[in-house]
């Protein structure tokens, strides 16, 4: 078979171009460099989370404006020098609070710059991650750049980007991270926090864990659980280097601008978990197999995922291969290979009976908004009738009116009425009316309520505010 010039070309231009392949033996070694030693490194990425109103974006404007004066940072490092700041913030405006706030921080506006919008066939559109990402790589060349603050990212996510599909996200942080490291600045990236009540507070960012696993920095703004008008500032993730320690401030109101600015007032003994994860009632925190647990409940939730990618996520997370391991064996999540030879894929999957998540190594706590679960129960005689029906508290078998019901919170978590925590409470409810035999009123219910008090497998606890 012969092929003429043209065919020859068309398949030439079909091919695609050559891969990179670096040899380390030419890698010239780098040391880490830091916009704030420990907390927030150049050319790299990092993120903050918190709930809305806990001070972030201001937070992050005394940065920028520290950063566009060369002032001293809010633990005392100096910067190297002044530098530009470039600015994605989709929440507040520019001229009622974004400027006024900087003014406050003493910024020099010459050197702080906003990305509004991204030209298209309409006029104009704000700008889109990761296909906007060169016009932002240009722009912070362009104007020395050295801090890019996004707030939130999940705002300027492309439409064809699923914040919590863990491709999706890999993909556009990807992209977002060779900004980083072309330009030399530090991306500062702002999410809130999902409504979970998780284990740890690396687990808490809206979206898909992959985001935290992307960065080399986590950060979260909280407030002082004894003090609820001080804010602090943990470390959630720290790859580069030792954990910084937790710092304390104030939002205190400025009367000629009408803002709030940052008041900081130094080193405070808590960290990240304490200030956000539920703990045990003596102190300690939950054991790391059951942290790991409902790792894999969370981010196999949505279907399986490749195995790879659920151990990297791990990994990035701090927790250990034997550890996650572990957990898979004890919640019985289920490998299974797609495809042949060496083109197959392993992926893990929750087994059929999990779809509820339910978390079978704690016993609930009784609150004023529902069940969840803390601590380990002591384990019931198997002759005790209301285990007849369970295993570790969660029904193992059918019973009337079981299999619509969990249908319908199914229903209610796929149409995103309720959140993974809040259809677990649910079945859990649901499960403790059906032990209560036929219908006998409130009355009923509430004596089987105060029998699981007694015997210690609910614990009493104040009503969510």
């Amino acid at each position: 078979m012969t092929f003429d010039s043209s065919e020859r070309s068309e398949r030439l231009e079909a091919e695609p171009p050559p891969a990179s392949v670096v040899r380390l033996a030419d890698v010239e070694a780098e040391g880490i460099r830091w916009l704030w030693p420990g907390r927030v490194p150049l050319a790299k990425l990092t993120v903050v989370d918190g709930d809305p109103g806990l001070g972030k974006s201001t937070l992050l404007l005394d940065l920028a404006a520290r950063v566009s004066t060369g002032s001293p940072l809010p633990d005392g490092s100096p910067l190297e020098a002044a530098g530009g700041v470039l600015l994605l913030s989709a929440e507040d405006g520019l001229a009622d609070t974004i400027r006024p706030r900087l003014e406050v921080h003493g910024a020099d506006l010459s050197r702080i710059y906003a990305l509004e919008s991204v030209p298209d066939d309409q006029g104009g559109r704000p700008p889109a991650i990761p296909v906007d990402l060169p016009l932002v790589e240009q722009e912070a060349a362009e104007r020395d750049v050295v801090l890019i603050v996004i707030d939130p990212l999940l705002a300027f996510l492309a439409g064809n980007v699923d914040s919590h599909r863990d491709q999706d996200v890999r993909r556009a942080l990807h992209a977002l991270t060779v900004v980083a490291e072309r330009t030399g600045a530090a991306i500062v990236v702002v999410r809130h926090l999902n409504k979970a009540s998780g284990p740890r507070a690396i687990y808490r960012g809206g979206g898909s864990i992959g985001i935290i696993g992307a960065a080399r920095s986590g950060l979260l703004v909280a407030e002082d659980p004894q003090d609820p008008d001080r804010r602090v500032l943990a470390s959630i993730k720290s790859n580069l280097a030792k954990r910084p320690d937790a710092l304390a401030f104030r939002l205190v109101a400025d009367q000629s601008r009408d803002v709030a600015r940052v008041s900081w007032e130094g080193v405070l003994d808590i960290d990240a978990d304490t200030l956000l994860g539920p703990r045990l009632g003596d102190g300690k925190r939950r054991p790391a197999h059951a942290e790991a647990e409902d790792f894999l409940r969370d981010t196999l939730a949505d279907g399986p995922r490749q195995a790879r990618d659920v151990e990297a996520d791990a990994e990035s997370v701090g927790i250990a291969r034997k550890t996650l391991e572990r957990a898979r064996k004890q919640i019985g999540v289920k490998p299974h290979k797609e495809g042949f030879g060496s083109a197959g894929r392993w992926f893990w999957s929750l087994p059929v009976g999990d779809a509820l998540s339910d978390h079978t190594h704690k016993p609930a706590v009784l609150s004023g908004n529902g069940l969840s679960k803390t601590k380990r129960p002591a384990d019931r005689a198997s002759g005790d009738p209301k285990s007849v029906n369970t295993t570790g508290g969660a029904l193992s078998t059918a019973v009337p009116g079981d299999r619509d019901f969990r249908a319908f919170l199914n229903g209610a978590y796929a149409a995103g009425h309720v959140t993974d925590r809040e259809r677990h409470e649910g079945r859990m409810l649901h499960d403790l009316i059906l032990r209560a035999g036929p219908p006998a009123g409130e009355l009923a219910i509430q004596r089987e309520l105060d029998e699981l008090l007694a015997e210690g497998v609910l614990l009493e606890c104040e009503p969510k505010r």
